[in-house]
């Protein structure tokens, strides 16, 4: 009943307002540090489109790293969940794009996913088209910090580079949820990282795989160097995937 309640389209409505406006007073009340702009710098001089992914836990803070009127536009990739129909609309409120699907699930040659297939097409050609494509690799229900291979496919197609981004704020509360959610404060002082680019080199199983593992490492790192530079605690993620190109 409760469930019922929560899911109900006035309840959705109401979270959906109250957490827009919070995630907009933690970006206007965070005395924000940003670093790493030299990995984007290149991307944004020439409007290339750009694949930035960040960990699910973070979803509060990820409306502060991106200018609202920034001539690339942003686009969020949200899940087509009733959980995460809340999250789309306070986006919207925002005033950021949203593109809703989950990730995409291979069952052998098939992919068996809620508007995962039109989601990909619409996040190909956002990147395609010199826009922000944004995705939280590790959504919509974990393992907690292990890269899903959806990104990689995207970055590939558009020919598009993959930029880790983490976000922390000084003495956030983490929740027990499988990914470890962070409520941050209001009036505290964050960090907003870049990393390094990322390609995918090679058409084949092999070459997506290489790179998932080297975007998965580089987002950890950032994440908890992100974490270490605010005094923050420092989040450990869940065991590996066994994707198909690791088994024997």
């Amino acid at each position: 009943m409760l469930k019922k309640i929560i899911r109900s389209k006035f309840i959705q409505t109401l979270f959906a307002y109250i957490i827009a406006a919070y995630m907009v007073l933690v970006r206007r009340t965070t005395r924000w540090e940003y670093l790493g702009l030299e990995n984007i710098a290149p991307y944004r001089e020439q409007n290339k489109g750009m694949i930035i992914n960040y960990w699910h836990s973070r979803i509060m803070l990820a409306h502060s790293f991106w200018p609202i009127n920034d001539p690339q536009e942003v686009y969020m990739l949200i899940s087509m969940s009733k959980d995460g129909e809340f999250v789309a609309r306070a986006t919207e409120i925002i005033g950021r794009n949203v593109i809703r699907g989950s990730s995409a699930k291979r069952k052998g040659d098939v992919i068996d996913n809620k508007g995962a297939l039109a989601a990909v097409r619409d996040m190909i050609n956002v990147a395609k088209s010199g826009k922000i494509a944004i995705i939280t690799p590790d959504g919509p229900k974990g393992p907690r910090m292990r890269f899903q291979p959806g990104a990689i496919r995207i970055a590939k197609s558009a020919k598009a580079p993959m930029i880790p981004l983490a976000l922390s704020v000084k003495n956030s509360i983490h929740l027990k949820s499988w990914d470890r959610f962070v409520i941050p404060p209001l009036f505290s002082k964050g960090v907003i990282m870049f990393g390094a680019p990322v390609f995918v080199e090679g058409n084949d199983e092999t070459a997506y795989e290489a790179a998932r593992m080297n975007i998965e490492t580089a987002l950890i790192n950032l994440q908890q160097k992100a974490d270490e530079l605010i005094g923050g605690e420092k989040i450990e993620p869940a065991a590996p995937i066994i994707h198909e190109a690791e088994k024997v």
